[in-house]
Order: structure tokens, then sequence, then C-alpha cells
């Protein structure tokens, strides 16, 4: 069974095309509610985006060290999962932070084309590292684009 890096397998124009739109919904919520709000908050909504891309960035350092250890799956909910703690748990500046650091994430995914997961994906390219982990969000999207025959995953 083969995990495969990220380059080898490129995203579809389905695929594409809803990481883009969704993540420039995503950067767009982020910019309605900072382009409104005090600059406290928008510090603090900068603080935590920087602090989980830190994280992000040590889980992604670690997954690349200990890769035998952890399937591609199962690894991509593990890696969610704190996210999804920060939106549900964290308060407002928290839940800003995350969809804009999702959003950045999706709008960076649809312009290289590329299948990684959503949440290290920005850790990858300033590690230089591939992470294998799968896209949790459009794996299905993803999976039956690559069995589809036409130009760019369009049915041939």
């Amino acid at each position: 069974m083969s995990d495969g890096q990220p380059g080898q397998h490129s995203t579809g124009v389905i695929a594409r095309s809803l990481r883009l739109m969704l993540g420039a919904l995503f950067c767009w919520m982020t910019y309605t509610v900072m382009s409104a709000a005090t600059t406290e908050f928008n510090l603090g909504v900068l603080r935590v985006f920087g602090g989980t891309l830190t994280f992000y960035l040590l889980v992604h350092l670690f997954i690349v060290t200990y890769r035998p250890f952890l399937h591609r799956w199962l690894g991509a909910v593990l890696v969610a999962i704190p996210l999804i703690v920060l939106f549900v748990l964290g308060g407002q500046s928290s839940r800003v932070a995350a969809v804009g650091y999702v959003g950045v994430t999706l709008l960076l995914l649809a312009a290289k084309g590329n299948t990684a997961n959503e949440v290290l994906f920005i850790p990858s390219l300033l590690s230089g590292k591939g992470t294998y982990l799968r896209c949790l969000l459009f794996a299905p999207i993803d999976l039956i684009e690559q069995h589809l025959g036409g130009l760019g995953g369009m049915p041939g």
C-alpha cells in the first residue's frame, strides 16, 4: 500500500474548484469580521493564528519524523481535532483565527492543486517536507476524481 506524497496526486477540476470557493468564503468571513473589529481583537486573532501555525508546524515535524507509526487516515483525524476543539471551545478570536487558518490553507491547496491535509499544508510548505496525511474534507471527491478518466478528473 502506497501512502504517496502530496505531489503525486493532483486535484481534479471539481475538488480544486470546491477548495477555492470554500477557502475564499472562509477568508471573506474572516476579513469581514476583522474589518469591523477593534485593533485588540485583531491582534488576538493574529496571535491565535500564529500559535495555531506554530503548533501545527511542530505536529508536522513530529509526524514527518515518526511517519511509519501513524496511519494516514487516523493521523488526518487526529491532527484535525485540536483545530476543531479550538473552534468549539475557544472565544471569538479563536474561532475567527481557526476559520482564517483553514481558509488560507484551502486557497493554497487550490492554487497548488494538492490533495494534502488541510491543517498541515502550510507547515509542509514552510518545512519543505510533504505530508502523507490526506485531506479529510475533500477526500471522497479526490478519490472519485482520481478514478475518472478525462482531462483534469472530468468524465472522459
